[in-house]
C-alpha cells in the first residue's frame, strides 16, 4: 500500500500509570520514563492512498486520520500500542 500523509502533529504528555494500565491487554508491560507512562496523539491527513502499482481509487483514497497511542514492552523490546 501506499500513500502520504499531511499536516501531521504530533502531540505527547506524561500521565499517571494508573490511567493507562487498564487500557493495556495481558502480556505487554508500560514502558515508562521517569515514573510515568506518555500518550501521544496524532492527528494527519492521508492522502493519495492506493494499493501499489494502481491508481487511487475515487472518494477513498484522501481521508483525515487521528491516531491515540502509548508506549509498552513486549517481552522487553520496547513498541507503540494504539488505543484508537
Amino acid at each position: 500500500m501506499m500513500q502520504k500523509w499531511k499536516h501531521l502533529l504530533f502531540i505527547s504528555w506524561p500521565v499517571s500509570v494508573e490511567v493507562i494500565e487498564g487500557l493495556i491487554p495481558q502480556g505487554l508491560d508500560l514502558d515508562t520514563f521517569e515514573g510515568k507512562e506518555w500518550i501521544s496523539i496524532n492527528p494527519f491527513k492521508v492522502s493519495q492512498m492506493r494499493l501499489r502499482k494502481l491508481p487511487p481509487i475515487p472518494c477513498l483514497s484522501s481521508y483525515l486520520e487521528l491516531n491515540v497511542r502509548t508506549y509498552v514492552k513486549c517481552e522487553g523490546v520496547s513498541r507503540e500500542y494504539f488505543l484508537v
